[in-house]
């Protein structure tokens, strides 16, 4: 799984004419780990579910699969996703060769 940051960079480099009404939430992705965070008093499920219901005009492979993992993202609960992004790094070669113990 992908921090919401990663998607909300891919959406930027794949959609070249991002509507209007879509855009103000796709900035503050930019800024969110997970589906649980928060920017500023907006929480990350609004944000991504208004960016959603304003993407329509979005279309394409890329879009569906795109639009599919942010469905998915919004159906699990709380916690999950930052679970699944620790598994994720954990199980990472980076992870194992620079992992601090301290941090453990």
């Amino acid at each position: 799984m992908r921090m919401l940051t990663d998607i909300a960079l891919e959406i930027q480099s794949e959609w070249s004419n991002i509507s209007p009404y879509a855009e103000p939430y796709l900035s503050p992705m930019l800024y969110l780990g997970t589906i649980d965070d928060k920017y500023h008093y907006d929480d990350a499920r609004s944000i991504v579910a208004y960016f959603l219901g304003n993407a329509g005009s979005w279309q394409g492979d890329k879009a569906r699969e795109i639009k599919k993992e942010l469905k998915l993202l919004l159906k699990l609960p709380v916690g999950e996703h930052a679970r699944q992004i620790e598994l994720a790094i954990e199980g990472s070669a980076y992870w194992t060769k620079h992992k601090n113990p301290r941090w453990t």
